[in-house]
């Protein structure tokens, strides 16, 4: 039986919830940026803003009706084409160049700065993956979206929630037409189309992601951190990779940076231990996380660089540095275990993802690993127990439902992870009512008074 008192604090709190919520602003939405790959149907159609024909280097953005450009929000249902908010010719690329990897340089990893706030990994796949049916537990997923089921992953993003091993859930479906209330993209599906190697596309596929893009990072002044493609062989599309990153004298393991219309080699590939066993450009870096310190350069001692190896790169199957296991295509890697010109270390193995190994016997109908596609990281809003993007009555009674209760984690409202719900928790979420997105602003001192008065009461009553 729930004790009185457990009702009392839910009710208060939520009365309070309902009190301050007319004087709060709407949900918003982060702005995602993406490339989608070379043989996508997208590739050709005109942008929804600038009227220009999408390539594989161009960094997009959803398009709904009224935003942009450079950034749009993703939308319920049917989209437009998304727009282009950085030009593969900004970039320096030719029509044909395409993007693998993005980033701008301040992804978050909030393990360093806020103990106890769980890293919400966003991530995409492509047209082979099939899941993890042993871990995977939070439906729509990689095993409900991929070859096992609907053969729809790759236009999609998922991410790692709630934040435990192995469940991902979509977060965003690349059409926004199933399951319903998912936003989109404005990419194209084919579901139920199993893919065959040789085949080519019929559906897009997210190849480089950032989920949560300013204004500032696709401004034109500001550093964009990216990868190109390899060259090699891909065992399961049947056809070599484009070769995008030697037709500009570079590897696909080197991280590049372009700023005032240069390209650079920020992080090379010998830098991140690829390229030791199969000869120059024989690994494929493929998804990018990276938390640059401001100097432009890269420092295993200061910077922050994850990573992934497309599949077909030499390093599949070597043992990392760490000595976890043989490396595979979703494994996220760091070059910091060894240094440069060393393998490198699984950071976060792909079971963790829910991404089917080699390893662990779960590979799908073509006998290989998921391959990750893209990735992203994000420090949940302090309070958002659901990871909506909002601090509202929802979250206020998932914290007021376990009020005092010991051992509910993030999404039972334990925010600062001390094992408790108590004040602390109540006193972040108050701060943050009704924000929105992963900056938000400085609350109403109305909101955050009257429901931090709430908890106090509440506190008060506990003790007597």
């Amino acid at each position: 039986m729930i004790p009185r008192r457990g009702i009392s604090a839910a009710a208060a709190l939520i009365v309070l919830g309902w009190l301050t919520s007319a004087a709060s602003g709407g949900a918003g939405l982060l702005a995602p940026t993406f490339s989608i790959d070379y043989q996508g149907p997208t590739i050709g159609v005109l942008d929804s803003w600038l009227n220009l024909q999408i390539r594989q280097g161009d960094i997009l953005s959803p398009a709904p009706v009224g935003a942009g450009p450079p950034l749009g929000t993703p939308g319920l249902g049917p989209m437009p084409t998304p727009g282009i908010s950085v030009t593969h010719q900004f970039l320096g690329l030719g029509g044909q160049d395409e993007l693998d990897a993005l980033s701008y340089g301040h992804d978050d990893w909030p393990t360093i700065a806020q103990p106890g706030v769980p890293d919400i990994l966003h991530f995409s796949v492509d047209r082979f993956a099939a899941g993890d049916p042993i871990s995977s537990m939070n439906p729509p997923d990689v095993v409900t979206e991929g070859v096992r089921s609907n053969c729809e992953a790759a236009p999609d993003v998922f991410k790692l929630w709630p934040p435990m091993m192995g469940c991902n859930t979509s977060w965003l479906d690349g059409n926004g037409n199933a399951p319903p209330g998912t936003l989109g993209v404005g990419l194209l599906e084919m579901p139920w189309m199993m893919p065959n190697p040789g085949q080519v596309k019929w559906d897009d596929s997210i190849d480089a992601l950032d989920i949560d893009t300013t204004l500032a990072d696709v401004g034109g002044n500001n550093p964009i951190y990216f990868s190109l493609d390899s060259g090699f062989w891909d065992p399961l599309e049947g056809w070599n990779n484009t070769g995008s990153a030697a037709a500009h004298g570079f590897v696909g393991g080197d991280v590049l940076v372009r700023q005032g219309g240069v390209t650079n080699v920020y992080a090379s590939a010998w830098q991140l231990g690829l390229n030791l066993f199969g000869g120059v450009d024989s690994d494929d870096l493929d998804a990018l996380i990276l938390v640059e310190d401001g100097d432009g350069i890269y420092n295993l001692a200061n910077d922050l660089l994850l990573f992934s190896v497309r599949r077909g790169s030499a390093l599949i199957g070597r043992m990392d540095f760490t000595m976890l296991g043989p490396i595979e295509e979703g494994d996220i890697l760091s070059g910091m275990f060894g240094g440069p010109g060393v393998v490198p270390g699984i950071f976060i193995p792909a079971e963790f993802l829910g991404l089917a190994t080699m390893r662990s016997g779960t590979f799908g109908p073509f006998n290989f690993a998921d391959d990750l596609n893209a990735l992203d990281v994000r420090t949940p809003i302090l309070g958002d127990t659901n990871d909506d993007g909002v601090i509202d009555i929802v979250d206020l009674t998932a914290l007021a439902a376990n009020w005092f209760t010991a051992g509910m984690g993030w999404t039972g409202g334990d925010f600062n992870g001390d094992g408790k719900n108590d004040i602390v928790d109540l006193t972040a979420l108050a701060a943050n009512w009704f924000t929105v997105g992963s900056a938000p602003p400085v609350p109403e001192p109305g909101c955050v008074a009257l429901l931090v008065a709430g908890g106090l009461a509440l506190l008060r009553r506990r003790k007597r």
